[in-house]
């Protein structure tokens, strides 16, 4: 038993959450593979692909997201440390980072225009961090989070005057 603990504690991050992710598509019956990619900033980025990928996406990506909790999940408990994962499957977090980044441009636009603030609807962390990105350098307006998970949302607003 104790070799198998041994093994389980050399395993990296990316690999347990493979073998996490391969399960759970092998008990669902899906066909798809499990690439794994570590970033700069030292996120796991674990992206399944192939033909039945998208059906793990689900409504505004909520299957995606509790899977991505639960590979999470197993994979701190497999390799004994804090893990940060991002899971995507058929390219859906690029899909939804440009149409996020892109709503956040028009809505701040609509709050220079009419001077007033703008509320988006409930989003993840992960998604509120997009919003907060793309509207980081502009002069016009500021952004901040506001209310409870799961009803955090983010507001974008005109930047104060500057008095001086």
């Amino acid at each position: 038993m104790e070799s198998e603990q041994t093994v389980a504690e050399v395993e990296t991050p990316g690999e347990a959450a493979r073998a996490f992710l391969t399960d759970v598509l092998e008990a669902m019956e899906l066909s798809a593979d499990v690439e794994v990619a570590q970033t700069e900033d030292g996120t796991w980025r674990v992206s399944v692909v192939g033909e039945d990928a998208g059906q793990l996406v689900g409504r505004y990506g909520s299957t995606l997201n509790a899977l991505q909790y639960l590979a999470s999940l197993v994979t701190q408990r497999r390799t004994g440390g804090h893990v940060r994962l991002l899971l995507d499957a058929d390219g859906y977090r690029d899909r939804r980072e440009t149409a996020l980044v892109e709503q956040a441009r028009s809505l701040a636009a609509e709050v220079k225009a009419a001077g007033q603030e703008a509320e988006l609807d409930p989003l993840s962390s992960f998604e509120r961090r997009i919003i907060h990105n793309a509207l980081l350098d502009d002069p016009d307006v500021v952004t901040y989070s506001e209310g409870d998970e799961p009803d955090r949302r983010v507001i974008i607003a005109p930047r104060p005057a500057q008095q001086g």
